[in-house]
């Protein structure tokens, strides 16, 4: 038989002749191999509609390197070298150079966490690490903010899985707010009325949920209003800074005052004796 003949012929080369060639033909059929485990690999990732693309590509880059790690390692091993010693010379060289780049390697593996949550995305408006803006990119490493007057930040990601994360884009709703206030002797239904009235009239105010008003302060000079109406996310910005001015034109035209802070000083006379 042919095989039995290729064994013999195999037995009768030289034992260094031997490890060789075995290394060799594992090295080919590892080949093959790591070909057909990255091709399922990739199948599964791209199965997975949560997993970015650019975690896709790192997943594919480690499982590869993983995979040709373990092959040399199983290649030199038959080839006569002393793997133990190589697989703790690796360990302990793998140790130093971790610890000369935790740093990166934080951020890498806090990339890797952001890219799986998804806080938030390429195009969404979020703060994060102190700083706010529009996010321009999302990498394994770093961040790309675009501030609303212009400027560039790129903010590691480690120091951004460590805080809050508010992402003020993600909900297609938003609440907005305005503050007003009116006199003690106006009538707080009159205003109220008012108010909503002119909140209906605008177009960017949503019907539902539906606009609330509230008396939130007593203060010194005036009762405090809380007006709560809900608009589209991309029209909050511009929405918010308009309703202050809806809202004021609405509670003088229902004859109600927005007063200023005041306060009434009384003078007393003291008669001297002479």
């Amino acid at each position: 038989m042919f095989h039995e003949h290729a064994w013999g012929w195999f037995l009768s080369l030289p034992l260094l002749a031997q490890r060789i060639f075995g290394a060799l033909l594992i090295l080919a059929i590892g080949w093959f191999a790591i070909r057909i485990l990255k091709g399922w690999a990739d199948a599964a990732l791209v199965r997975a509609p949560h997993i970015d693309d650019t975690l896709r590509s790192f997943f594919r880059t480690l499982i590869g390197a993983g995979l040709w790690v373990l092959l040399v390692v199983v290649v030199l091993g038959v080839a006569g070298v002393n793997v133990a010693a190589l697989v703790g010379g690796l360990a302990i060289g793998g140790f130093i150079v971790g610890f000369a780049i935790k740093d990166t390697l934080n951020n890498l593996a806090a990339g890797v966490m952001l890219l799986l949550y998804r806080p938030y995305s390429v195009g969404e408006v979020v703060e994060i690490a102190g700083s706010g803006g529009g996010v321009t990119g999302l990498g394994l490493a770093m961040t790309r903010l675009k501030t609303y007057d212009g400027k560039i930040i790129t903010i590691p990601n480690g120091a951004i899985l460590g805080g809050a994360i508010i992402n003020h884009t993600r909900e297609p709703i938003r609440m907005a707010e305005v503050k007003v206030g009116i006199s003690y002797n106006d009538d707080i239904d009159t205003a109220v009325k008012a108010i909503l009235g002119a909140l209906a009239k605008e177009p960017r105010v949503l019907k539902e949920p539906i606009p609330e008003i509230r008396i939130t302060t007593l203060g010194d000079s005036s009762v405090g209003l809380q007006v709560r109406p809900w608009v589209a996310t991309v029209d909050i910005w511009r929405a918010q800074a308009d309703l202050h001015k809806t809202v004021k034109l609405a509670v003088e035209a229902a004859g109600c005052t927005i007063p200023f802070p005041q306060r009434d000083v009384h003078l007393t006379h003291e008669a001297k004796d002479e």
